[in-house]
């Protein structure tokens, strides 16, 4: 078997022809630097040297001369080094020839033919002895192994390039190394050339398979430095070539993990159009037979959830694949070539080049991934699918008898090869969702099946009392259901190091699900990092939304899933981030490949069937941009603010600092959205030490009439501790009986029925805008504030509105209510007051609260029945919703991410209940991120949205909490929108970037490809010109 020569080698062969001895041409690219013009004119400035090698070196191209070599070099060496190595014997991989350099002076060091010590990796040193001799030599430099001798005496050193490679590689313990003198000086002098020729061989370590749970981006350093110096030495011994654009994927992934990923708005965005191309393919199931579930599920499945069912399974139970006896496509086959003894060489071993794994079991590419995506739209039931296959597919012995850990990890494998415990099997699933969720899978385990038959325990707070020995024991549960709070916790909290102290990690699960997966999207982050440490022997990601801006958050979900070889970062980047970024159009096709085997999606309006009817009908949903406009006060505020963020914004043009003041941009544009649903929000949101800040407080103040302004409150004011106490006096019957809760007395001011009854300091009462214009004209005049009836001086910020509420609203508020700094009451109202009567600074409502409430009296009015949910970004402008609606009479509950699971669990239950105290709460204020996950809103069919939010899909993903399974009624959603701000142009930008994606696709399609470089300038420039767009 003829040795395998490199492609300069074969050049310069090429060259001189076939009469130079192979190791003559080595010699001579190695003396030239790998220059094959300078090789040629260094072979005939002295043909006779390299026509006659050293005698005794192996460097003929036949095996006869490799035998013929071999036995002279052992006639004058009858002794050779023996390498000292654990375990299996050493596989040669080939030769090398370098050229080094002396570290001493002098003569009689070495020889030509001379045999060098072995290079290896040092043999482990006790800790008490590794300490000692640090001690005594101090902090020694750390890097790869560079240094040689002959005879147990260094005499030189390789070169850096040279150690980057093979002495690290020796350091990693990946390598041995043995090696013969070629050309040495007689005499040497520091820093002269000594020519060797090394012979390589692989330890056994270097067969370690790379566990598909390691964390790209957590990996040590030397796994990605492992990576780059094995495939060049492949190279250099001509075993393969390496592939430029692989070699610039894994430099960039030894890159530190803080320089490795660019913000989120630096990386690619993918469209809603591109979103629904790649789920295309994922949606073939019509040829998907139906299952039944095992006996025990109360409810019946409907035929897609059969259908779903009935994939899951058998992407759980995996059967003979076709393609078991072909080899991976990403794994290459190579032949050990022989040393020159008998019987060496012709076994085969196997090369994944982008992760550096190396192996002598042949790489099948039949299907291991034991799980995948269930994608269904929100509102197809995916939480019953999931635990209908749980019951359905249960563990069986010879399940239980195969381990998902079955190769050790590589870090592992590096520091610590024999060994290593394994972790105790359960039958258990673990399903992990985010703390929101916790009470619906239980119900749903509790309502669905029959009592005994899905077992179900529950992992969070109080309630972690499950121990490992309860998960391997005969009473297992069949469900544990915990949080992603709570595995982010355990990992942080020592399952990192010590898995038995983690119930999570301490244990193989038989099955995982992340319900809401995108929850992951992040690879950075301290949840996804612990949830890609589970071990278990299938994995679901349940998700309606894979992919909601970019590419990488379908990575996430891949990498959770352990999916070969697109598990490695490096290995995406390559083949899908790069070309997508570059908008190659075969990065979507090479990411549908991807999904098509993995991911089940299906929606709502997804034909099926014969005649093609929806999987599932369900009551009309309409969605209607409602479009508003500012009171002349509110655009007042709005104009005065959107003049000072534009100011410092071109200011930032100006100096082209707009992508490096992101943060700063982003505030602005928040702070703008803010007033869009109230001025109060933008008060003290950013400095206002620009142009034109002081005005804007001083507007909003105005505007407050108020409220948070320089008046102190409750307590801190001892004129309103003096209000209340005579209001208590009055209500409760005491002197100055003056009805001040009753609506029918006349203003003093304008002798009519006072529609706003606002309370004066000297207990006095008039309405709110007779009050105001009589305080106004004072003001006007130059005279000071004073009560028209009794002359007592006092500010318009001291006035009080009295509130009302009616009776059936006021023992609905408690779970309902916020802090008293939020809504604006005064906290210190005493008990005796009565609790139809309210006190609370003065509040002013805005254009989009006057909306809501519209439509709720509206509806009110038209259908009392139907029920709304309300929903915002802001908390803050929850908490202003609240004091309308306690106002006008609505019953309300909020669910936000301040509740506790208790609190939610009751919230949602008063407002899925038609009973008598359920009925009275008629809205519920919800969160986008509380309510924007896996929640059944089903009892509501109105749906407000007070502001636009950037993530299109995650809106859509809200609404439909309340348009899914079980909704009996059409859904309307309204979006509130200001017109002529910032929300409008939000709108123009997102339709613009519809029909950009459109003709993006099409471009792809012809074939398009821009410059990687260029196209991103092309992007900044895009993004520079949105931001110009919602600064106008």
């Amino acid at each position: 078997m003829s040795d395998v020569l490199s492609p300069e080698v074969l050049a310069l062969q090429g060259v001189l022809g076939d009469t130079v001895p192979i190791l003559s041409l080595r010699v001579l690219l190695a003396e030239a630097r790998n220059d094959l013009g300078r090789a040629v004119n260094l072979y005939f400035e002295n043909p006779t040297k390299y026509d006659n090698p050293p005698a005794g070196i192996d460097g003929g191209s036949s095996e006869g001369s490799k035998r013929k070599a071999s036995s002279l070099f052992a006639a004058s060496h009858p002794k050779r080094h023996k390498v000292q190595t654990k375990g299996s014997e050493l596989k040669y991989i080939g030769d090398t020839i370098l050229v080094a350099f002396a570290t001493v002076k002098g003569s009689g060091y070495a020889k030509d033919g001379d045999e060098i010590d072995p290079i290896q990796k040092a043999p482990a040193v006790p800790k008490a002895a590794k300490t000692k001799a640090k001690l005594m030599r101090g902090k020694a430099a750390k890097g790869p192994i560079t240094r040689f001798s002959v005879g147990g005496k260094e005499i030189g050193k390789m070169t850096k390039d040279d150690a980057k490679v093979l002495g690290k590689l020796v350091e990693l313990g990946v390598i041995v190394i043995q090696g013969t003198v070629v050309q040495i000086p007689p005499t040497l002098t520091l820093l002269c050339d000594i020519m060797l020729q090394l012979r390589i061989y692989l330890t056994p370590r270097a067969f370690v398979t790379v566990a598909h749970a390691d964390d790209e981006e957590s990996q040590d350093d030397s796994i990605k430095e492992r990576k780059l110096a094995l495939l060049h030495l492949l190279k250099q011994l001509g075993r393969r070539e390496l592939d430029q654009a692989m070699l610039a994927g894994l430099k960039e992934d030894a890159v530190s993990p803080s320089q490795e990923e660019p913000d989120g708005e630096e990386q690619k965005e993918i469209e809603g159009d591109q979103v629904e191309i790649l789920y295309e393919k994922a949606r073939g199931f019509e040829d998907v037979p139906e299952m039944e579930p095992t006996a025990g599920v109360v409810v019946d499945l409907r035929g897609y959830q059969k259908q779903a069912l009935s994939w899951m399974s058998s992407k759980e139970n995996l059967a003979n694949n076709p393609d078991a006896h072909s080899i991976h496509p990403l794994w290459e086959e190579h032949t050990f070539p022989s040393d020159g003894s008998p019987g060496s060489g012709g076994d085969k071993f196997y090369l994944n080049p982008y992760t550096g794994e190396m192996t002598l079991q042949f790489p099948s590419a039949a299907d291991r991934t034991r799980g995948g995506i269930l994608a269904d739209e929100m509102g197809l039931g995916k939480t019953l699918e999931t635990l209908a296959l749980i019951h359905t597919n249960r563990p069986t012995a010879d399940d239980m008898a195969k381990s998902s850990a079955d190769v050790y990890t590589f870090n592992r494998m590096l520091n610590a090869p024999t060994n290593i415990p394994s972790i105790p099997q359960t039958r258990a699933t673990l399903i992990v969702c985010p703390v929101s969720l916790l009470s619906q899978w239980r119900d749903e385990v509790t309502n669905r099946f029959t009592p005994g038959s899905l077992t179900c325990g529950v992992y969070y707070g109080q309630e972690r009392t499950l121990t490992i020995s309860d998960l391997v024991g005969r009473k297992a549960p069949d469900v544990v259901i915990t949080t992603y709070g709570v595995v982010s916790s355990e990992w942080g909290d020592g399952g990192r190091k010590n898995n038995k102290a983690s119930l999570i990690f301490g244990v193989e699960w038989f099955r995982v699900v992340l319900d809401e997966a995108h929850w992951i999207k992040n690879k950075q982050t301290a949840t996804a990092k612990s949830c890609f440490k589970i071990e278990a022997k299938r994995r679901w990601a349940v998700t309606g939304t894979p992919i909601q801006n970019k590419l990488e958050d379908l990575f996430s979900l891949v990498h959770f899933l352990r999916i070969e070889p697109w598990a490695n970062y490096a290995f995406w980047r390559q083949f899908i981030s790069v070309p997508f970024a570059n908008k190659d159009s075969k990065a979507l096709n090479v990411v549908q490949s991807i999904l098509e085997p993995i991911v089940l999606r299906r929606q709502k309006s997804t034909p099926s069937g014969p005649d093609g009817r929806p999987i599932v009908e369900l009551p009309s949903k309409t969605v209607e941009i409602e479009l508003l406009d500012f009171t002349q006060e509110e655009r007042d505020i709005y104009t005065a603010l959107w003049t000072n963020s534009k100011t410092q914004f071109s200011a930032f043009c100006a100096a082209g600092s707009v992508l490096s003041h992101w943060a700063h941009v982003f505030q602005m544009l928040t702070r703008l959205r803010q007033c869009c649903l109230h001025p109060e929000l933008a008060l003290g949101k950013g400095s206002s030490s620009g142009v034109g800040g002081a005005d804007v407080d001083q507007l909003i103040r105005r505007f407050q009439n108020g409220l948070d302004g320089d008046s102190k409150s409750g307590s801190e004011s001892p004129y309103m501790d003096i209000v209340i106490q005579k209001l208590t006096q009055t209500m409760n019957g005491g002197e100055n009986q003056q009805s001040v809760a009753n609506d029918d007395d006349s203003c003093p001011i304008c002798f009519d029925l006072m529609a706003q009854p606002t309370l004066f300091p000297c207990l006095h009462i008039s309405c709110w805008d007779c009050i105001v214009g009589y305080l106004q004209k004072r003001e006007q005049n130059g005279e000071k504030g004073e009560c028209p009836i009794c002359r007592k001086e006092f500010r318009e910020e001291d006035l009080l509105d009295i509130v009302k509420a009616p009776a059936q609203v006021s023992t609905v508020q408690a779970t309902g209510a916020t802090s008293d700094k939020e809504n604006g009451t005064n906290g210190s109202t005493p008990a005796s007051l009565p609790p139809s009567i309210r006190l609370r600074r003065h509040f002013h409502s805005s254009t989009k609260l006057t909306a809501l409430i519209s439509h709720l009296k509206h509806l009110r009015e038209t259908d009392p029945d139907v029920k709304t949910v309300v929903f915002s970004q802001f908390t803050s402008m929850l908490s202003l919703c609240e004091i309308v609606l306690e106002e006008h009479g609505f019953g309300f509950a909020r669910l936000d991410g301040t509740m506790t699971q208790k609190d939610r669990e009751n919230t949602l239950k008063r407002f899925a209940s038609d009973d008598d105290e359920g009925s009275k709460v008629k809205v519920l204020l919800a969160s986008m991120r509380t309510a924007g996950v896996g929640l059944n809103l089903v009892r509501a069919s109105f749906v407000v949205i007070m502001e636009p939010w950037w993530n299109a899909p995650v809106e859509s993903q809200t609404v439909d909490r309340v348009h899914r399974i079980g909704q009996t009624r059409p859904v309307l959603v309204k979006r509130f929108v200001m017109r002529d701000s910032v929300e409008e142009r939000m709108l123009s930008i997102q339709e613009r970037k519809t029909v950009l994606c459109k003709w993006a696709i099409r471009e792809g399609e012809t074939g398009g490809v821009v410059n990687a470089a260029k196209n991103k300038e092309e992007e900044k420039r895009n993004r520079v010109e949105e931001l110009k767009t919602l600064f106008g």
